[in-house]
């Protein structure tokens, strides 16, 4: 009998070191899962972002992780969203009246013909538009979207340092190629709409250097020769939305 109760004894240990074996392992699997399910949310949204047209949808920023899968995605979110906004501003900037219109009778009438309030409005879209795109530019370059993530408050950690390597592939693999502008089509927006401007101030300075020569009638501009009327008419189709005038 005595020999028996030996062998219990001595087998209770085995018992609960199995036991302890069995919970670490049910443990590093619960660990795993949760990792899993914290990539495979955070990847979702990632390719939900790359889907978007930037001057057109709304990045989403409700949050569908948790723990630092959810500083991640937060993060991605939010940079992503700053820069869709500046994005549509900048890409929009001469969607307005005032830019469409200065050249219409009313204005002319208004502001003519030293057009100062005219000037100065080109000269602010002007600033504003160098302001929005080199900000864009700044945007889309590696080092300030991995910064975003160390002011999130992500550091040097092992563990931070695996959700920084999950957010660099996010942002540089999957978002960034698909819905980020190129700097050469950045640079190519930027210029378009600077020549915007530029055009308009040729037309100004047309009608300032030869306010003698024209004159509002009945809502239409009208010159005196045929040849500043032409050479108007060829300023007006260098721009958008210009018509033609005619001769007085």
């Amino acid at each position: 009998m005595k020999t028996k109760g030996k062998r219990k004894r001595s087998a209770f240990p085995k018992v609960i070191a199995t036991l302890m074996i069995l919970i670490v392992i049910g443990l590093v699997i619960w660990l795993g899962y949760i990792i899993y399910q914290g990539i495979e949310t955070v990847t979702a949204e990632a390719d939900k972002i790359a889907a978007l047209n930037m001057t057109e949808d709304t990045v989403e920023e409700k949050t569908y992780s948790t723990g630092e899968f959810a500083v991640v995605e937060k993060t991605m979110k939010s940079y992503m969203l700053q820069y869709s906004e500046t994005l549509k501003e900048a890409t929009t900037l001469l969607a307005d009246n005032t830019f469409s219109d200065m050249l219409l009778a009313d204005n002319i009438q208004a502001d003519g013909p030293a057009f100062s309030n005219s000037r100065t409005y080109i000269e602010d879209k002007r600033k504003r538009c160098e302001q929005l795109f080199a900000e864009i530019e700044e945007r889309m370059t590696e080092d300030r979207i991995l910064q975003a993530l160390t002011d999130a408050g992500i550091g040097d950690s092992f563990t931070d340092k695996l959700y920084a390597k999950l957010y660099r592939h996010l942002m540089l693999d999957i978002v960034k190629p698909s819905c980020m502008y190129s700097l050469t089509s950045c640079n190519n927006v930027k210029q378009e709409m600077l020549n915007q401007l530029d055009e308009k101030v040729k037309m100004l300075d047309f009608l300032s250097m030869n306010q003698e020569y024209w004159k509002l009638e009945d809502g239409k501009l009208i010159f005196e020769n045929a040849e500043l009327t032409q050479q108007y008419n060829t300023l007006t189709q260098e721009t958008t939305g210009g018509g033609t005038q005619k001769q007085g």
